[in-house]
């Protein structure tokens, strides 16, 4: 389904500038969405954004609330990476935190950079963050949760639903990292406090941009976080609704930023408005009796290189919305700082370390590989370190990075426990390590795969599904020349946006075909003209431990033709035909594999059928003949088992033939028949008691030549 962006915001509407393609921060995108789906929701928000600090003035009156020297935000940052992509190290989130910290108490070594005409109104906000040390199930935690997820690509607010990534925001202020935003050129989005929707509040933010060490290489300081949390205590742009006209009631709602026009750089100059006099209350004093210029240095423009300096206007409006939202009141409350460990006098907790690998992703390799495994836990330093490695030598390790060498084919777990003072953790991950059987690959001369069995798919092809549910799959329709099956991917309606799925090819030996090519089809219709499905196919020669793409295949490509409803294949022309060209290496390889990525962008349905291995076979004195020349037929195929009969129409008398089956790694496990064909209709029956269900090749040699068909028994 497709990605709904749900933030919800408190924002007069006429405020919101229209949101523009490059703009780096996501907030009025964000907001205008909310608006045009729920107009009827414009006038309460509106109220309550003009007449916030009345609002705030009448619930401080009379109560024991006043303004507290300090407030303090309990904070949980949500790490999400996909296999470590996207993940950031603990020294990089200290630092996003403390640049917080400068940031809202004036601390920030740039002060001195604020000119004279605003170093007056320059404030220190008086709010302190600190990162959680009491988790909601009351076990201990450093405020930090990273989340191994795909969501961390090309999202929106989809990632605050992936499972253990909110918190409730009554009790923490959630921060997303993520890898990469759907909209092009975010750097993050915010929601403003007043929203209703509260499993939604916090902001998102790309992980390279979080404070000014490790993956952010960039020159901007760790601003982008200080912005988009002004935005989560009601701070608008400074250039919401341009120059706007009483600064009471237009603009950002706050006398001391002079209204500006959106601008970026660090232009000293720049001085876009002349009203910057007009409007000012008691409550919310304007400063400027002349028309000054354009305040670059402000955390709320999008001047971003040279932010330094909130106002006092601010932030008056910022703490004045801890006393008006719920949500706020609640969180910065002395009871919810004692429940998550960061109240005054409590002590940063040492807690036991979260076990982890980030990279989940399965370990292809050869027989007799050697695999490097990394511990990559979390939360405290663990001290010491179980592991498990069935199938592996040694079976167990006590090091933090083992060298496991696999001498054994199979699919095999890994376990890692690791432990400090305070505590264990245990992590298990299954089908970690795909260990290919070295001596054993399919005979590549002839090798057909049309997924007629239904054992194919899990036994011979392998499937991964790193993401999302659907899942390349057999299915008994949408087959080509008359077969029974393919493989296809439910993408019309199941998949999202940016979705992986592999199917991978067991090991083929192609040494024994001159000039081997892979051929496949591919049935599929595009939903729109816009749409971003793909299909990338490589080929590894060393058991899928590495790959090299040999083709890419747009939505546009694949394509015969235009359907919006699910996708089924009924005719030849629905498919197409392509072909890999294998380099000198690939055709040298006895244990190439193919790998078939599907990228999903939310488009149609995709099916593969008759795969194969095209080229000549390279034993000497062996051909292959034209079936136009011998007629073969095979009844019944599929096979129940017993007696399956083979008939062979002979173009002329051969003196010499052999049949014979072997099985999917190229044994022979029955001699049919041995002798002479005559001119004409030749029929065998071939008894199948005693072997197993499976797939088989039926292989036929006369006066030199050779066809392969394939058999399988049920």
């Amino acid at each position: 389904m497709k990605k709904i962006i749900l933030l919800l915001a408190t924002v007069f509407l006429n405020t919101i500038s229209t949101f523009a393609q490059g703009e780096w921060c996501g907030t009025d995108k964000a907001t205008e969405d909310y608006f045009s789906a729920h107009p009827e929701e414009k006038a309460q928000f509106e109220y309550l954004q003009r007449n916030l600090n009345e609002i705030a003035a009448q619930k401080r009156k009379g109560a024991n609330n006043q303004k507290a020297a300090t407030i303090t935000v309990p904070v949980v940052v949500h790490v999400m990476h996909y296999n470590g992509d996207g993940n950031i190290s603990k020294a990089q989130i200290l630092d996003g935190i403390d640049v917080l910290n400068e940031d809202f108490q004036r601390l920030n070594s740039d002060t001195s950079n604020t000119r004279a005409v605003f170093s007056g109104i320059a404030a220190d906000a008086q709010i302190e963050f600190k990162l959680a040390q009491i988790a909601p199930d009351s076990s201990c935690t450093n405020g930090i949760n990273r989340i191994n997820t795909f969501e961390t690509y090309n999202t929106w607010n989809d990632v605050k639903f992936v499972p253990g990534a909110y918190w409730n925001a009554r009790n923490y202020f959630n921060i997303w990292l993520v890898k990469s935003i759907a909209t092009p050129g975010v750097l993050g989005f915010a929601q403003f406090p007043g929203s209703p929707n509260l499993s939604t509040y916090g902001f998102v933010q790309l992980s390279n941009y979080w404070g000014r060490i490790g993956t952010s290489t960039n020159n901007l300081k760790g601003r982008v976080a200080t912005h988009e949390m002004g935005h989560n205590f009601d701070l608008y742009h400074t250039f919401q609704g341009n120059c706007g006209s009483n600064c009471n009631n237009s603009g950002d709602f706050i006398c001391d930023t002079p209204p500006v026009l959106q601008r970026s750089g660090c232009t000293t100059s720049l001085n876009t408005c002349s009203n910057d006099t007009t409007g000012g209350t008691t409550s919310n004093p304007n400063p400027y009796t002349t028309n000054v210029v354009d305040q670059i240095e402000n955390f709320e423009s999008y001047n971003l290189g040279c932010h330094n300096m909130f106002t006092e206007g601010q932030k008056d409006r910022m703490r004045n919305a801890f006393v008006v939202y719920s949500k706020l009141v609640n969180l910065v409350s002395a009871a919810n700082l004692r429940a998550t460990g960061v109240a005054p006098g409590d002590t940063v907790t040492v807690c036991p370390p979260v076990a982890d690998i980030i990279d989940r992703s399965p370990k292809f390799v050869c027989q007799g590989a050697t695999i490097t495994f990394s511990d990559d836990s979390y939360g405290d330093k663990a001290t010491s370190w179980n592991w498990s490695f069935p199938g592996g030598t040694p079976a167990t390790s006590i090091d933090s990075m083992p060298n496991i060498r696999y001498d054994s084919a199979g699919v095999f777990n890994v376990t890692l426990r690791v432990s400090n003072a305070q505590g264990a953790d245990t992590l298990s991950i299954s089908n970690l390590v795909y260990v290919n059987d070295s001596l054993t690959s399919n005979n590549g001369f002839q090798y057909v795969e049309d997924f007629e069995s239904t054992t194919t798919i899990g036994t011979n092809w392998t499937v991964l599904n790193p993401t999302g549910t659907p899942k390349w799959q057999r299915r008994s329709s949408g087959n080509f020349f008359g077969g029974r099956a393919s493989v296809f991917i439910d993408n019309n309606i199941n998949n999202t946006e940016g979705e992986l799925d592999y199917l991978i090819s067991p090991s083929i030996d192609v040494t024994k075909v001159i000039n081997p090519k892979i051929k496949f089809k591919v049935a599929y219709k595009q939903k729109t003209l816009t749409d971003t499905d793909r299909l990338n196919v490589s080929v590894s020669t060393d058991c899928g431990q590495s790959w090299r793409t040999r083709l890419v295949a747009s939505s546009g490509t694949m394509s015969t033709g235009l359907q919006s409803t699910w996708f089924v294949p009924s005719v030849a022309s629905d498919w197409k035909d392509f072909t890999l060209i294998l380099t000198n290496a690939m055709k040298q390889s006895d244990k190439l594999k193919v790998r078939f990525e599907f990228v999903s962008g939310e488009g149609n349905n995709i099916y593969i059928d008759e795969f194969m291995v095209d080229g000549a076979s390279s034993v000497v004195g062996i051909n292959e003949f034209s079936e136009i020349q011998t007629g073969v037929n095979i009844y019944p195929n599929p096979s129940s088992g017993g007696i399956t009969t083979l008939e062979v129409n002979s173009w002329e008398n051969v003196s010499i033939a052999n049949i014979y089956l072997t099985n999917i790694l190229g044994k022979r496990v029955k001699e049919v028949y041995s002798g002479s064909f005559s001119k004409g209709e030749n029929r065998f029956e071939i008894n199948s008691s005693g072997l197993g269900a499976g797939i088989y090749f039926l292989t036929i040699e006369q006066n030199g030549e050779r066809i392969t068909k394939k058999l399988i028994l049920n």
